[in-house]
């Protein structure tokens, strides 16, 4: 049912769910439901694969090949760097904010492009 999920209302409804059955969640299960969230934000941002090289967290997209990436990489600014197919990050305090944002962005920006 987790693999499901097909938008982040529905993954914040799973997890309201498993809270009024359960009570609150264990680490475990509050990560695999950020790892839930993680997933939707990259499908929307066309995103194919979250890599972890390094310390950096490699985010590739197809489509940025195309994609106007200074305009990109002025919106992301400091948080990532923009490559021909690829954005960057590092894994440093507040990754999983970074990560959203960046995700958020990438998202905007495919819309932008199409």
């Amino acid at each position: 049912r987790l693999a499901n999920l097909g938008d982040l209302e529905q993954v914040r409804e799973m997890e309201a769910e498993l809270e009024d059955r359960f009570g609150p969640l264990p680490e475990l299960a509050r990560n695999l439901m950020l790892q839930l969230r993680f997933k939707v934000l990259a499908w929307e941002a066309g995103v194919k694969s979250i890599l972890t090289e390094n310390e950096r967290l490699m985010l590739h997209a197809d489509w940025m090949e195309a994609a106007n990436q200074a305009r990109l990489q002025a919106r992301l600014g400091s948080l990532a760097h923009v490559g021909r197919r690829h954005v960057s990050l590092t894994m440093g305090k507040d990754w999983q904010k970074r990560l959203r944002v960046v995700l958020e962005e990438l998202q905007q920006e495919r819309q932008h492009s199409d």
